[in-house]
């Protein structure tokens, strides 16, 4: 099984504007049709692993590239949950909205010591797609999805192992030698990848239009205060 290698974001926080979340889907895209699996890391070593998107470039935008931009997040999170090819995130840093939405999505995850993963859309005055919230549910108990998502608490790396989210807590990169053991241990296209979709069936099947036009009514009140 060959893995791709995809670089999140750009900045010192490798955050992703419009133009880039659509530039990502369909890299991922591509590298899916291709029967690869997925290795999420960083573009820019520092502090994120991926900050979620650029806020100030999004408030820029026309409201038809916003729901574009937001489409395309949920297109990104069924592509990489879904797919019954293998998904490891490296998260060398912060995961912040659609970073801690691949840490959700990912099969394996390794964070950084000091890296914390966050869903911030409420204390920001936005609501979050039901593809989001199912995601967390399937993770992770009930109480814990509220904590994450009604009041934006943090998960440090420490407790993103203890909940079983991440599988290693490591201060370097991956080499060679781990990228082969852990794809030598990944879903392949036999029974394991088989598996992995039964577990997952039915989480993401929400309507995403209506998804859609719910999160840009906040959206639209966020932009008015």
């Amino acid at each position: 099984m060959t893995v791709q290698r995809i670089e999140l974001g750009s900045g010192a926080e490798n955050r992703l504007t419009a133009n880039g979340i659509h530039a990502l889907v369909e890299q991922v895209g591509r590298v899916l049709e291709g029967g690869q699996g997925l290795h999420f890391v960083p573009a820019n070593e520092g502090r994120f692993f991926c900050g979620g998107f650029d806020l100030k470039d999004l408030a820029r935008q026309p409201r038809p590239a916003v729901r574009a931009a937001f489409a395309d997040f949920l297109t990104l999170g069924r592509q990489v949950f879904d797919t019954p090819l293998p998904v490891l995130a490296e998260a060398r840093g912060h995961a912040v909205g659609i970073g801690a939405m691949l840490v959700m999505a990912a099969d394996t995850v390794v964070m950084a010591p000091q890296a914390k993963l966050r869903f911030p859309e409420v204390t920001l005055g936005l609501a979050l797609f039901d593809d989001t919230v199912a995601m967390i549910r399937h993770r992770l108990s009930g109480s814990m999805t509220e904590r994450l998502v009604l009041h934006g608490k943090a998960l440090t790396a420490s407790q993103c192992h203890d909940l079983g989210l991440a599988q290693e807590i490591s201060a370097k990169a991956l080499d060679g030698d781990a990228l082969e053991q852990w794809r030598a241990d990944a879903p392949d296209a036999g029974s394991r990848a088989l598996v992995k979709r039964l577990c997952r069936h039915g989480v993401l099947e929400g309507d995403t239009d209506a998804q859609l036009d719910r999160f840009m009514d906040g959206w639209d009140r966020s932009m008015q205060r």
